[in-house]
């Protein structure tokens, strides 16, 4: 983190916001819809999450740039935990896309989705698209490619699901 925040993020602010609305901000969907329940917690584990789970009772949970699930929340979704990341097998954790570019790793420049166990980014890898690859590509336009690829394979497993059958 220390090296991603110092060869990365000095100065980056003007670049990321381009970046985001090359990529996420069209048609004037720049905010999170009003209709939809947003629960703010400081961690992921934190108990207000283990009791709006408990409450909603869902069958699946999808998450990307999460920290460590840990139990309960583990155990609580019958059709798993799917996690959009990118760069795996090889790079789990954090900064996928800046170790495989650094390591000049091209292969590993793909979207995954794959099931959260206990480990990190250890759990069965469920589909993969490699990204497309332009000339002007960096850490952060490979970021916002393998999210909107993540997102894309997410839909498709969730779709998947949706008629019961297993990933």
């Amino acid at each position: 983190d220390i090296i991603y925040e110092y060869l990365y993020m000095r100065n980056e602010e003007e670049y990321v916001r381009r970046v985001k609305e090359k990529f996420f901000v069209k048609d004037g969907f720049d905010r999170f819809p009003e209709n939809i329940t947003l629960l703010k917690v400081p961690t992921i584990n934190d108990p207000a999450v283990v009791d709006f789970i408990r409450k909603s009772v869902p069958d699946v949970m999808s998450v990307q740039g999460t920290s460590i699930i840990k139990e309960p929340i583990l155990s609580m979704f019958p059709k798993g935990i799917l996690n959009i990341h990118g760069g795996l097998p090889k790079y789990r954790g954090t900064w996928p896309m800046f170790w495989a570019l650094y390591y000049e790793d091209f292969d590993y420049l793909k979207a995954s989705l794959h099931f959260i166990d206990p480990g990190i980014d250890t759990g069965d890898l469920i589909m993969e698209k490699i990204l497309d690859l332009e000339p002007e590509d960096d850490h952060h336009t490979l970021r916002a490619k393998y999210l909107l690829e993540g997102t894309f394979l997410t839909v498709q497993a969730l779709k998947i699901l949706a008629i019961g059958e297993s990933l």
